[in-house]
């Protein structure tokens, strides 16, 4: 197969061909593959060059729930369409570990996590909160690492329990004004959980995301 073939192929597959025009920020995203997102416009510019889907209209179907931002596969953020959370939500999970780990050999117990994750979906029960407006009603259940923590990259427990929960399907985070090109979020208790009817092992979860990724690109090495 040559070069120009081989590049026919992925524009077609990705959508690029003009095939794509008139679709759904969601059916692009489920097509032609999740957007990745850190903060930058890459998801805008995805859903631009494949369907010409403006601004306020990825914005729309972010407030509407139809996309929506994860940490999933690799343990990155990614935009993705409502049919696919559960499993986006689940290959993010083993990627909370190392986080989780650190803050063991800093002092932190599991029951200690627990607690505070209680204390944070309480405080989440009347509405949207970002971490600053947390802080307060979790009171002293949130706690600060010390010198020891920041050379971690952890100052306090509470980052860890908002992961955590985010990774068992409790909560999701929202943009605050509502754009995914940007760090300022607010949470938000997310009922009902997805996860709650999801039983896929680790092994089916990337058996899942292959049959995914393999027609979104076309051909592809095994690596």
């Amino acid at each position: 197969m040559n070069d120009s073939l081989l590049r026919a192929w992925w524009a077609h597959r990705q959508g690029l061909n003009g095939s794509s025009f008139g679709q759904s920020p969601a059916t692009i995203l489920a097509t032609s593959g999740w957007a990745r997102s850190v903060a930058g416009i890459s998801p805008y510019l995805t859903l631009f060059s494949r369907a010409g889907i403006t601004r306020k209209s990825v914005d729309a179907a972010i407030a509407a729930t139809e996309i929506h931002e994860l940490p999933t596969a690799r343990g990155c953020t990614y935009v993705l369409p409502a049919a696919d959370y559960a499993l986006g939500i689940k290959l993010g999970q083993p990627f909370r570990e190392p986080e989780r780990n650190t803050a063991r050999r800093l002092g932190v117990t599991d029951p200690e996590i627990e607690k505070l994750s209680v204390a944070v979906l309480a405080a989440l029960k009347n509405g949207p909160l970002d971490p600053s407006a947390i802080r307060d009603p979790v009171g002293p259940a949130a706690r600060g690492l010390g010198e020891e923590g920041k050379k971690k990259g952890m100052t306090t427990t509470l980052p860890l329990a908002l992961g955590l929960l985010q990774a068992e399907g409790q909560i999701r985070r929202v943009p605050v004004n509502g754009r995914p090109d940007q760090q300022r979020y607010r949470y938000v208790v997310w009922s009902p959980n997805l996860l709650a009817k999801v039983k896929l092992r680790a092994d089916e979860c990337l058996t899942e995301l292959a049959r995914r990724y393999f027609p979104w690109i076309g051909p592809a090495t095994v690596a």
